[in-house]
């Protein structure tokens, strides 16, 4: 009996002296895996089609957290970091053995100016880049920050329907009352109210594709919030000419063309 018992205490002593080595490596692997001097990271790769990042950017961004190790280095932080330069979309990291890491650079695509001041990538989102001026000839919206997807939806499907007619929309704004303006490429506002802005700029210059070239190029304005009918201003002293909606595509009306 004592002899048995005396076998399982030297069993037990065993498996617990073979915990605390395997316990004792793993803690001595951890360590030196975390210590920033193992395998110190000693090149970064900087990879994408980039046009508007600077890799000296890049560099300088995480110059202080690329002195670690293979293991111990924050790849999290780093990302971080890169993100908050204007021109990155996306970033993503990866070690490559044994003392390097590879950054995959995605870069903002912009689609339109925004707010005069700002940039808005294709899904409609808000990154600030130091100059716009050379954006130019992208769109001009306008709107609350909040409803910058909606509006350059709004501009998208705008001009996905009017390509189909020859016309295009280069400026797109909403207030915070929700009223909308447009105007076209070539210079016709598009006055569009609480209305839903693409059914009625689409309605409206479907409307306008009956006029011929040069009585198109004499429209200012043309005001839609009317429920029966829309206005429109010509170039020559401001002439306001009323316009029902019902019957003709355009039939002029002396009648009161009520808001």
């Amino acid at each position: 009996m004592n002899r048995m018992l005396s076998n399982n205490v030297q069993q037990l002593l065993k498996w617990l002296a073979l915990l605390v080595v395997f316990a004792t490596g793993l803690w001595a692997a951890t360590s030196w895996m975390n210590n920033p001097k193992t395998l110190p990271i000693k090149f970064v790769r900087i990879e994408g089609e980039l046009k508007h990042i600077n890799k000296v950017d890049v560099s300088t961004a995480i110059s202080d957290l690329v002195k670690s190790g293979f293991f111990a280095v924050k790849t999290q932080q780093i990302i971080t970091e890169i993100e908050k330069i204007e021109w990155v979309k996306t970033v993503r990291i990866s070690r490559v053995w044994p003392d390097a890491i590879s950054l995959q650079l995605t870069e903002q695509q912009p689609a339109a100016v925004w707010n005069k001041t700002f940039l808005l990538n294709q899904e409609g989102h808000i990154f600030r880049p130091k100059n716009i001026d050379i954006f130019s000839s992208l769109p001009r919206l306008e709107g609350d920050d909040a409803k910058s997807v909606l509006v350059l939806e709004s501009l998208n499907k705008s001009n996905v329907l009017l390509k189909k007619i020859g016309f295009a929309i280069k400026a797109l704004s909403m207030t915070v009352h929700g009223s909308w303006m447009a105007t076209s490429s070539s210079g016709v506002v598009i006055k569009i109210g609480n209305n839903e802005p693409v059914q009625t700029i689409n309605k409206s210059f479907r409307l306008l594709s009956v006029l011929n070239i040069d009585a198109l190029n004499r429209i200012t304005s043309v005001d839609m919030r009317y429920p029966n009918g829309m206005a429109v201003v010509w170039k020559e002293g401001k002439e306001l000419m009323g316009y029902e909606l019902t019957g003709s595509p355009l039939k002029p009306t002396n009648k009161k063309l009520n808001v």
